[in-house]
C-alpha cells in the first residue's frame, strides 16, 4: 500500500511536470470614452512655469468601464503648451471583470488637444486575479461647470488589456 501511494505521487509529480503550462488569459484590445471633472487647483510659480495640481474625477466607458479618483499635476509652459502626469485610483470593470487598482498618466498638451499614455495595474473583485492594461488616449477642454470649475474634459482611449494570470 505505501508503494502504491509513492507511486501515486511521484506519477502525479511527473505528470504536472510535462503538462503544457498555460499561457493564460491573452491580452485583448481596449478601447472607449472617457469625460472628467477638475476641480480645487493650486497653482505656483516656477520660473517661467506655472505648476497647477488639481483633483480629477473620471468616467470611463467601453473596455474599462468605471471611475478615477486622483490628482494631477500639470507644468505650464510660457508658450501655453503643458505637460502633465496623474495618479490614483480606477475602481470598475476592465473587460467585463469588476477590479480596482492603480491608474496612471503621462502627456502633453497644445492648442486644446491632449495626447497621453496611460497604464493600469490591479486585481479583479473575485479571487483577485491581476489586471494589467496601457495605451494612449486623445482629448479636449470642453468648458467649465459650478462643479468642475478647474475644466471639463472628454475624449478617447485605446490599448490593451489583460485579466487573470
Amino acid at each position: 500500500m505505501k508503494h502504491a501511494v509513492v507511486l501515486m505521487v511521484v506519477f502525479m509529480m511527473m505528470f504536472v511536470m510535462v503538462a503544457p503550462a498555460s499561457a493564460g488569459p491573452a491580452r485583448v484590445a481596449a478601447n472607449g470614452t472617457w469625460n472628467d471633472c477638475n476641480f480645487g487647483a493650486v497653482a505656483r510659480t516656477a520660473g517661467p512655469n506655472v505648476v497647477v495640481t488639481i483633483n480629477i474625477t473620471q468616467n470611463f466607458f467601453g473596455t474599462l468601464d468605471g471611475k478615477f479618483v486622483g490628482t494631477e499635476v500639470d507644468v505650464v509652459k510660457a508658450d501655453g503648451s503643458a505637460e502633465f502626469r496623474g495618479s490614483g485610483i480606477f475602481t470598475g470593470g476592465v473587460a467585463g471583470t469588476g477590479a480596482s487598482g492603480t491608474y496612471r498618466y503621462e502627456g502633453i498638451a497644445r492648442a486644446n488637444k491632449f495626447h497621453a499614455t496611460w497604464v493600469l495595474t490591479g486585481v479583479t473583485d473575485e479571487l483577485l486575479a491581476p489586471v494589467a492594461g496601457n495605451g494612449n488616449w486623445t482629448g479636449q477642454f470642453d468648458g467649465v461647470s459650478d462643479q468642475c470649475a478647474d475644466g471639463l474634459f472628454s475624449g478617447t482611449y485605446e490599448g490593451s488589456v489583460k485579466v487573470g494570470r
